[in-house]
């Protein structure tokens, strides 16, 4: 039973304590406790207090404003910008915010604020005003707020029959309206989702949610133009998205449109400086841009940041190999084995820059490294390209076929598709290559490498589409050109032979 001053019981909710000070959080939590709170969360900063408010969906937050390298006002907008939830209430508790801060706090939707030091007594009524007026909301907020539950728990079908209900209160209500397209298309509905967000955004255009849910079902059609002006349309409304920011910028990639794709990336980087997905894919646009030294520059600093960041050597190893000066690619990763001699992930990829430059012995010293190390996977690597280099596919697919858990298998897996190419096996080698493109989503090559295997597969419908996207993530035009002409006079020659299922191959 709840406390006779309470419309809640205290026992049932979930609190959220955000602050960097461990006796603030502990003072809360002590004043928490003497009214019965059980479940008392605790986070030290913004992106802790996130993931927690995820993965537990806490009835009440008392947030810090300023703490110490993150902000309580970044949780303040992810909590009122996300699409479930968004209304629990937020209790700012702070001791440095000037009256700027707090009218800014409100604004982005803190439900009441308290000033440190405070007295317990002042922190219980706050909390026990706050959590009454949730605990009684009018009959259509509490409909929407227990379909959210619901949706968080996963279950479509009961949430769909709640928004049935709060139709009947208010059928124009834009949030009723958007669970409902959200329900929907949790439960696979996707047209009848999309219909409902067309009609909010046609009534209100400025409608954010709708755009970002909108953008996704159109993505998983596959109409990706209309996806990529729906993000555009989301980020001017609401912009601090570094997510969002970078996955519109690897579509204007996709669409081969790398200015465009570099302004989303930098917007990401400014909300987020360290975030690893942008800094690839500005390094991989500056680069697409005709700009090498600023792609390079964007792969080292991620590099820098994330000492595990192989694709960021992979990736200046590409760049190299592409501008024809794989000596600038030695010279750095000879330096970074020299500071960092514990990172045998740069003794591998040294190595094969040293094959490509047939530097055969300096490579399979480098091998021999390796095993003293007890890296015997990459050890394993290196031989196998040796094998390779030498004139021995069979054995270098043998040696290939024993590494386990390779740093980087996106190239183990190239690797294995060109001997199988080699080896007559081009079914296998398509499937290595999807793999190898899977794991390194950048790879041109693994893209060169499966259209190889398309066109020894008979198919040159399919290996032309690869070798456009091949083209779009910058591999070589005159290698890409003449590839293409061969797959279309292909194409050719099986239409005139099988004119239907040819022009099926085109629309597929």
């Amino acid at each position: 039973m709840s406390d006779t001053k309470y419309n809640f019981n205290p026992q049932d909710l979930t609190i959220l304590i955000i602050d960097d000070q461990p006796q603030s959080r502990k003072a809360i939590r002590r004043s928490l406790h003497k009214i019965n709170f059980q479940e008392v969360l605790e986070a030290s900063n913004a992106s802790q207090a996130i993931a927690t408010i995820e993965a537990n969906n806490p009835t009440l937050l008392i947030c810090d404003l300023a703490m110490g390298g993150s902000s309580g006002f970044d949780v303040l907008e992810k909590v009122r910008y996300q699409n479930l939830g968004s209304d629990i209430p937020i209790l700012v508790v702070t001791g440095e915010a000037s009256r700027d801060d707090i009218i800014k706090a409100v604004d982005l939707g803190a439900n009441d604020y308290l000033l440190k030091p405070f007295q317990a007594d002042d922190l219980e009524k706050k909390v026990i005003k706050l959590l009454n007026a949730f605990a009684s909301p009018e009959p259509l907020l509490q409909k929407i707020r227990t379909t959210e539950k619901q949706l968080l728990e996963g279950k479509f079908h009961e949430a769909l029959q709640l928004l049935g209900e709060a139709s009947t209160l208010d059928g124009k209500d834009l949030r009723v309206r958007f669970l409902h397209a959200f329900a929907l298309s949790k439960s696979g509905q996707i047209s009848a989702a999309e219909k409902i967000l067309e009609g909010v955004l046609a009534e209100q255009p400025a409608y954010y949610r709708a755009h970002a849910l909108l953008a996704e079902l159109r993505l998983i059609k596959g109409r990706v133009g209309e996806a990529a002006a729906l993000m555009a349309a989301e980020l001017e409304i609401h912009g601090k998205q570094p997510e969002r920011h970078t996955q519109l910028g690897q579509i204007l990639m996709e669409q081969g449109r790398p200015e465009e794709a570099i302004d989303h990336f930098r917007k990401a980087l400014l909300i987020d400086q360290r975030m690893r997905p942008a800094l690839l894919a500005m390094g991989h646009a500056q680069i697409k841009n005709g700009d090498v030294n600023k792609g390079l520059y964007y792969f080292k600093r991620l590099r820098r940041y994330y000492p595990d960041a192989r694709d960021a050597l992979e990736a200046i190893v590409s760049t190299c190999e592409r501008i024809k000066d794989l000596r600038r690619a030695e010279l750095l990763l000879r330096d970074l084995k020299s500071a960092n001699p514990e990172q045998t992930d740069a003794s591998v990829i040294l190595a094969r820059v040293y094959f490509m430059q047939e530097k055969l012995e300096e490579a399979v010293a480098l091998a021999g490294e390796l095993t003293k190390t007890g890296e015997a996977d990459e050890a394993n690597l290196i031989m196998a390209i040796a094998e390779i280099k030498n004139g021995h596919p069979e054995q270098g697919l043998l040696a290939l076929e024993n590494i386990k858990n390779s740093q980087n298998m996106s190239y183990v897996f190239r690797l294995m598709a060109d001997l199988h190419l080699q080896l007559k096996n081009p079914a296998k080698a398509e499937a290595l290559a999807l793999k190898s493109f899977a794991a390194q989503p950048w790879s041109e090559q693994a893209l060169l490498v499966q259209a190889a295997a398309l066109m020894a597969i008979n198919e040159p419908g399919k290996a032309c589409y690869v070798l456009m996207r091949a083209s779009m993530l910058g591999a070589p035009p005159d290698v890409i050109s003449h590839q293409i002409d061969d797959a279309k006079n292909e194409l050719k020659k099986l239409r005139k032979v099988h004119p239907a299922k040819g022009s099926t191959r085109i629309a597929s």
